[in-house]
């Protein structure tokens, strides 16, 4: 499991007690959104499809969801993953490990990334029924970011549990070897 603390960037500040400027040193360097032929979008695509549920729990508590609400419009959930030694050898739900989560305010978010944020709140505003909470949450790694719009019912918000130590649960199940298994949206132990 990774540690909370954190590196420091390549400017040579230590950013270990801001996660956000951390964050953000990482997207803002030159390679973000390079080009590699599409393996490392390949890669993430695969990961964050097998770790959905528990990534959407992650986002879920990242944001207190519950008792705020309001956070979903002024801040983004983010994780940055960098790959795991084993290559193509390994299963997609073990090529990636995460090295970082946070809950970015999105004036830190990179302009890339908010046109496409924009892009799916105007697609948003075109469906039917726009009476759920809507969160965002971005995996980043090696400059390619996989982005998600996640929509919250009543029930959603009702059901899912809460968890304080909800971030090594996270690391935990997205690991290698997982103490837990979801159970419909919540991480259960084994």
């Amino acid at each position: 499991m990774p540690e909370e603390s954190m590196e420091e960037s390549s400017q040579g500040t230590d950013h270990s007690k801001d996660p956000c400027k951390r964050y953000q040193a990482i997207v803002t360097s030159p390679n973000v959104r390079g080009d590699d032929g599409g393996t490392t979008h390949e890669v993430i695509s695969k990961w964050f499809g097998r770790h959905d549920a528990i990534l959407a729990w992650g986002c879920f508590n990242a944001f207190k969801l519950r008792s705020h609400p309001e956070r979903s419009a002024t801040h983004i959930f983010c994780m940055v993953a960098k790959p795991r030694c084993g290559g193509a050898k390994l299963k997609p739900k073990h090529m990636l490990e995460i090295d970082l989560m946070a809950l970015i305010p999105l004036g830190l978010v990179p302009s890339e990334l908010k046109e496409d944020l924009d892009l799916m709140n105007a697609d948003y505003a075109k469906r039917d029924r726009q009476d759920r909470v809507v969160t965002y949450m971005t995996v980043e790694c090696e400059g390619y970011f996989r982005i998600r719009q996640l929509l919250w019912d009543e029930q959603e918000l009702l059901t899912m549990r809460e968890d304080e130590n909800w971030k090594n649960i996270m690391w935990n199940i997205t690991g290698v070897e997982s103490k837990y298994r979801m159970v419909g949206s919540n991480p259960v132990a084994k």
